[in-house]
């Protein structure tokens, strides 16, 4: 599920953000108002969360009578006066979520109220996919104990929980035995190395699906950070082209 997320500051909005993608959420960072109600415009049928810091009711209702499945969760501040409330029920807020300084609680807030709401999520997989950019070398390095080193391939896709693999020689994908764990599998993204514990879990000449049976939350936080950056740019890259055709 894609949660949309407008706050007022940049980089709270980047926290929530990469809490959530462990979650199995899909973060859309957004800044305006504007790219709020342009993103929602060009939807699918698929239900969508707003997570908004506004509370402004008539960016509110634009968003509702944009996408009428649209679930709005408001962060807010303090406490509102009874009449406002009532005007933010008659728009049909879904959930209150309460301001904390802390991300993860918030986010922890979401989850609980994604659930207690019975919001569906439709999606087969679990975790969010993304691929990197074509332009960029995104590389594992998987550690085998029984002929003591390392073998070599390229990230074809990741998530929050696991990742594939391209194998540089088929000789040394042929070696991996599935539902074998790996320890470690090594992640070099973008400067940053990652380390994991991985189960192998599908093979396919050389290709080799990995499910991470560890991650410390240090290195979970630099795989959600990336997923996070990959989302960001391709999210940028529609709305600047929605924009443009306006």
């Amino acid at each position: 599920m894609k949660i949309v997320i407008y706050t007022f500051a940049e980089n709270f909005t980047l926290q929530l953000a990469i809490e959530l993608i462990p979650k199995g959420v899909e973060p859309v960072e957004v800044t305006t108002r504007e790219e709020v109600l342009e993103f929602l415009k060009n939807q699918n049928d698929e239900a969508i969360i707003l997570l908004s810091e506004s509370s402004e009711l008539e960016f509110l209702k634009q968003a509702k009578e944009i996408k009428s499945n649209t679930y709005i969760f408001l962060i807010y501040h303090g406490s509102f006066k009874s009449a406002e409330l009532m005007e933010l029920m008659k728009i049909g807020i879904t959930s209150l979520i309460e301001y904390s300084d802390n991300p993860a609680k918030i986010v922890d807030d979401i989850i609980q109220n994604i659930i207690r709401n019975n919001i569906r999520i439709n999606e087969r997989r679990k975790h969010l996919r993304i691929t990197p950019s074509p332009y960029e070398e995104v590389t594992a390095s998987i550690y085998i104990k029984n002929i003591n080193r390392f073998v070599h391939g390229s990230l074809i896709d990741i998530s929050a929980g696991g990742v594939a693999v391209k194998l540089k020689d088929s000789i040394e994908a042929s070696i991996l035995i599935i539902n074998q764990i790996y320890d470690p599998l090594l992640l070099h993204i973008r400067g940053m190395e990652i380390k994991t514990i991985s189960r192998l879990i599908g093979k396919r000449g050389a290709m080799a699906g990995f499910k991470f049976e560890n991650v410390e939350e240090k290195d979970m936080r630099k795989i959600a950070t990336y997923i996070h950056m990959r989302i960001g740019e391709n999210t940028k890259k529609l709305i600047n082209e929605l924009l443009k055709t306006k």
